[in-house]
Order: C-alpha cells, then structure tokens, then sequence
C-alpha cells in the first residue's frame, strides 16, 4: 500500500538535513515523497533535488513541485493532486519523523485515519509529550488541537471528500482541518501510548510569531470551525460538545491576550464566539477560568473538558 508523505518547503535549508535523513530511516515502503517548494530565497528547492536524485529508488520515490501561491496549506493541496499513493501523511520540513510511524499505522488499517501522538522539543531543549484523548471527538480536538499536522495518514479519497487544507487561513490551520475531519465522522484508530516523531519549536517556525502578531489569522481561524460545526455536525449531543469546546478554546486564548496586557484583544477575541449556544452555567464557568487564564494559570483547558 503505497503512502505519499506530502511535506511544504520555504526557506528550511538548516533543518532539511534533519528531515531527510528522518525520512530514508523510515520502516516502511513503499513511500512517495512529495516535497512542495513555495519560492525559497534560499538553497531548499538545491537540497530537495539533490534528495531527489540520491535516493530514487525502487519502493522510495522523490516528487520535487513547485507552488506559486503563498501558505503550506497552498503547497500541501498541490502535493495531495500530484500524490499516487492510496494514504497521505502531512509532515512539516523542520520536524523529525519517528521511524515506526507509518509502519505501526498501516497494521491498523483498514479505517480512515490511523493516529497517534508526537512529542513537541522546545527552544531550551526540553521535550513536552502532546496531549491526546484517544477518541474520534471533534469536540476532543478543538479543546486540545490533538491532531496536528503530523498526528496521522488519511485515506486520500476520504481527505478529498473532505475539501482538503483551507488556503485562506494562515494560523491554526492544521487545527481546522482536524475538526473538518473529525466533523466527518471517519474510521479512526490510534497508535496508543506511544509519542511519534520531534515537533521542533522555533523563532521562525511557519507557525507564527506571536499569538498579538496572529492576531487577525487566529479569529479567521475560530470563525472557520464554527462554521465548520455549523455546516457539518449532524449529532446534535456531539454538535453541542463542539460549541461548548470552541468556546473553551476561545476563552483560553482570551486568557492569553489578558496575560500580556491585551485587553482590546481580548474582548475582539470572546467576541466572536457570543452567540454560541452553550448555556448560562458554563458562560459562567468560561469566566472564572477567563480570570484564571489572564493570572497565567496553566491547564485550565481540563478544567473545561470535565464539563464540555
């Protein structure tokens, strides 16, 4: 069963290095690699051919593309149209794939997403497991973002029937998709207890700068899961789970705001989410843990999820 591994490419010529060698270490095959540069100023559109070139062979094939559109969720909608393979993985090009990954997630097939956790390695080194509830909840991910871009293989006709990656959101856009998925309702297996691959965080990570600087980009994105709940949810138990998620998630990130003296931010940021249909009693939880969060209070969100 051939999986394509469709990973965006901008300006990464110091971690590419890292990724490749991640990549040829893996397990299983057969594998396609489609490698999407976005205009790099730098020598990352040289290394992904000389990648290419050096390691093209049987059952480990090297897609180098080209995307003029700007975002990784541009790149990553061209990789899904060029890829051959029955499965996709969205990986990042400043990341470390875990060798067991795809090999462990295909011995759980069939289904429409095989997931697992990763482990995120932060400035100062230390390593911070991401975490995951185990479940094929909508709600589950919008409070926690358990599914990031690394998290899991799709079966492509299952993604494309999906829509595919928002181009127009440049922040959270891997947490949309997720909730789009799981809005769906897949077949849907996780990898337990195991914490795949190195999720490097960086100052110029693809990510962002700062939740002041994304400002903008992350409301564009709590507006698009709305809708997405909106359009999509079909239960109507689970429909309210996902409001009352979203308005958690909203509140945290208000919190965030408050902590570093963003007041105008903050009440923008609770704004968009006061129409959601969650009830007076959590209203009234979300603004103590609102008061909590603006002290900098850390893991309030399973708080929230005890009552979502």
């Amino acid at each position: 069963m051939l999986i394509s591994i469709i990973i965006p490419v901008y300006n990464r010529e110091a971690y590419l290095p890292r990724l490749f060698r991640s990549l040829v270490r893996q397990r299983y095959r057969p594998l396609e690699i489609v490698l999407v540069d976005n205009g790099s100023a730098d020598s990352s559109r040289r290394l992904c051919m000389a990648f290419k070139n050096e390691h093209q062979a049987a059952g480990f094939s090297v897609v180098c593309l080209d995307e003029a559109r700007r975002g990784c969720c541009a790149c990553r909608n061209r990789g899904v149209r060029a890829a051959t393979g029955e499965y996709l993985y969205f990986f990042d090009s400043d990341d470390e794939m875990g060798e067991t990954f795809l090999e462990e997630a295909v011995g759980l097939l069939p289904a429409d997403m095989v997931c697992a956790p990763t482990t995120m390695v932060m400035p100062d080194g230390r390593q911070v497991n991401r975490d995951v509830r185990y479940t094929a909840s909508a709600a589950d991910h919008i409070l926690t973002s358990m599914l990031s871009t690394q998290s899991y293989i799709v079966e492509k006709r299952f993604f494309e029937n999906c829509g595919g990656w928002n181009e127009a959101l440049p922040r959270w856009n891997d947490w949309e998709m997720g909730t789009r998925l799981l809005l769906h309702v897949p077949r849907l297996r996780w990898v337990r207890d195991k914490h795949f691959h190195h999720i490097y965080q960086h100052a110029d990570s693809i990510s962002g700068k700062s939740i002041a600087h994304d400002f903008g980009p992350l409301l564009q994105s709590i507006a698009a899961v709305k809708e997405d709940i909106d359009r999509l949810a079909t239960d109507g138990k689970e429909k309210q789970r996902a409001y009352k998620a979203l308005y958690a998630k909203t509140t945290l990130l208000a919190g965030q705001y408050l902590a570093s003296g963003l007041t105008v931010e903050a009440a923008l940021t609770l704004r968009t989410v006061a129409g959601l249909p969650v009830g007076r009693s959590f209203r009234t939880l979300a603004a103590a843990l609102l008061a909590a969060a603006g002290q900098n209070v850390r893991g309030l969100w399973r708080i929230f999820h005890l009552f979502v």
